[in-house]
């Protein structure tokens, strides 16, 4: 049982040690006989971008995750390098009933190398506290609060739904315990959801997080940020409330307290009014994306500090208790991780300038019960906008993508006509693949969505698995060509088509990755067209598709610096290989 092992996995980081916040009702929480402590220590810059743990040995990914944290055969039967998130504790699911460790012997048997469990960070329900583990705390005690110290209930997600608080120190253990639970069983690894959603708030506003320990902890970052000084005179503060260091930052009766600085300006219903100077400090960010750059607390504190905090903890109980290590990551695009795992959600900023990628491309008219696949449209430049912003939070972590739920895009998906639920993969797997990212084939969600066997997926998946596996080294260790050679990369195709050019120093090749966007309700297939592409010496060149039966040999033409092939033909995706 899960309680059990719990119990004998310890209790995080001194969590039994932590007295209890009193819970006093004007939102001026204190700790019996001294200052709230988040428990991490002071605040400082952000280490340099931790090396990943490697994954230069898994190019195939899945997502299957399941009810009651059990087994799902379909992941034994495609054999997926990784299954990227198979199991998530979700209100008590995965604290209260068993796991069946036995299935991660038996995905590893068939091949799986890294098998992923994990928590939600923030989702959190009443039912969940007291627990065993935790027998004094209820749901209040560790769940977050808007600007006016009421509770944030996400109703209009889940009824009763509330968000966790990642500053208290007894939240961050119960998650910990959770995870360490999986790791005592044999999993490789550890998917957290929703890390930075408890700043949601119950209209999606931003109005969440100003829980006592958050409080206390914008205090310390202040006083870091701004050490000595003038804060009356900087932001407006009060000699009845204003931030000191001779004072703990965590005693909010004696020192400041942001909620009482909100509600004394009757800002507590809008805390991002546009009078307040504090609301840039404390910042906003979108759920799964914060931020690069530490630009405020809010864009610090869940990415850096808390979600490090639990990050040191288990690689260190991995390291310490089996002599190994863990690959960590989170739903979005993080600091901290080993891979990106990135939700393909609605209401994302991941198009140029912010914008929202329809990650489903469909056409006008179509619904979430009766959709058609826009396959016209390229998905390059929100994939390349989500590799740079990895690039900038954790350097070399590979990106992952899923198609996450409940949301449009999968319901566009799911009402897709069958072939073109196959064109979807065949495109769009294929455009994440050439411009360096990685897509996991989709086989089961815990919502009752119809299964990829259910859906007649799987001998696809097992086709376009076995090619990407074939052609491993060309989706690892490459690097995207500069812009005078990727602008000097052409085709003789008049009609839409995804250029990607990459190039490899071992062995030393330029790939060239075609996907045909001649789409309509079907993809249109091209013969006999010509590449040109710039290459350093006159090369032997290559042809490689899941559309075709093997590797081919293609003759080039070199002159001024250039290699142009005849292409026999582009059905959904090519890749061309010039060896120089």
């Amino acid at each position: 049982m899960v309680a059990a092992l719990l119990g004998a996995a310890g209790c995080g980081s001194g969590a039994g040690s932590r007295p209890k916040v009193d819970g006093t009702p004007d939102g001026n929480a204190t700790l019996d006989g001294g200052a709230l402590d988040v428990g991490i220590g002071a605040w400082t810059a952000p280490a340099p971008a931790p090396v990943p743990v490697p994954l230069d040995d898994v190019t195939v990914y899945a997502f299957s995750q399941t009810l009651d944290n059990v087994g799902d055969p379909q992941v034994l039967a495609l054999a997926p390098d990784m299954d990227m998130r198979a199991w998530q504790r979700f209100d008590t699911n995965g604290v209260t009933s068993d796991y069946d460790f036995g299935y991660v012997a038996d995905a590893h048997a068939a091949g799986v190398k890294v098998f992923i469990g994990g928590t939600t960070a923030t989702a959190l329900f009443p039912d969940e506290f007291p627990n065993a583990q935790f027998p004094a705390l209820s749901v209040d005690d560790v769940s977050t609060r808007d600007a006016n110290n009421q509770p944030v209930i996400h109703d209009k997600i889940l009824p009763d739904l509330r968000r966790g608080s990642l500053a208290n120190p007894e939240y961050r253990a119960y998650l910990v315990r959770i995870c360490k639970t999986q790791i005592d069983g044999g999993v490789d690894g550890l998917y957290f959801d929703e890390i930075n959603q408890d700043y949601e708030g119950a209209d999606f506003d931003g109005n969440e997080g100003f829980d006592a320990y958050h409080l206390a902890d914008f205090n310390a970052y202040l006083l870091w940020r701004f050490p000595g000084a003038d804060y009356r005179t900087m932001f407006g503060m009060t000699s009845g409330n204003l931030l000191t260091a001779s004072m703990p930052a965590g005693d909010l009766t004696n020192n400041f307290n942001y909620q009482k600085y909100l509600a004394d300006r009757g800002w507590g219903s809008n805390p991002f009014d546009s009078g307040n100077p504090l609301r840039a400090i404390w910042g906003q960010t979108v759920g799964g994306r914060p931020t690069p750059g530490t630009p405020d607390f809010v864009n610090s504190a869940e990415p850096y500090r808390y979600w490090g905090a639990m990050v040191g903890e288990l690689r260190d109980y991995a390291q310490r208790t089996y002599g190994r290590a863990i690959y960590l990551t989170v739903n979005g695009v993080y600091p901290l991780v080993d891979f990106q795992g990135v939700g393909l959600f609605a209401y994302n900023n991941d198009g140029d300038g912010g914008a929202e990628a329809k990650y489903v491309p469909v056409v006008p008219g179509s619904t979430t019960t009766a959709a058609q696949l826009d396959g016209a449209v390229s998905l390059q430049r929100p994939f390349l906008n989500l590799k740079a912003r990895s690039e900038a939070l954790a350097p070399g972590a590979p990106v992952v993508l899923f198609l996450d739920w409940p949301n449009d895009f999968i319901s566009y998906f799911f009402s897709m006509p069958s072939a073109q639920r196959e064109d979807y993969w065949r495109i769009y797997a294929a455009e994440a693949y050439a411009n360096g990212l990685f897509f996991a084939f989709h086989l089961q969600d815990t919502v009752g969505d119809p299964s990829a066997t259910q859906l007649g997926l799987m001998p696809l998946y097992q086709r376009l698995a076995a090619f990407y596996r074939g052609h491993a080294s060309f989706y690892h260790h490459a690097t995207a060509a500069t812009e005078a050679v990727a602008s000097q990369t052409t085709t003789s195709l008049t009609t839409a088509v995804m250029l990607a050019v990459a190039d490899q120093s071992t062995p030393r090749r330029r790939l060239v990755h075609l996907v045909n966007h001649d789409y309509h309700g079907a993809l249109v297939e091209h013969d006999g067209f010509t590449v040109t592409v710039p290459v350093p010496g006159s090369p032997a060149a290559t042809l490689s598709s899941p559309d075709a039966a093997g590797d081919i040999m293609l003759p080039v033409a070199y002159a001024n610096g250039a290699a142009t092939v005849t292409v026999p033909s582009l059905i959904a995706y090519d890749v061309l290989t010039f060896v120089y």
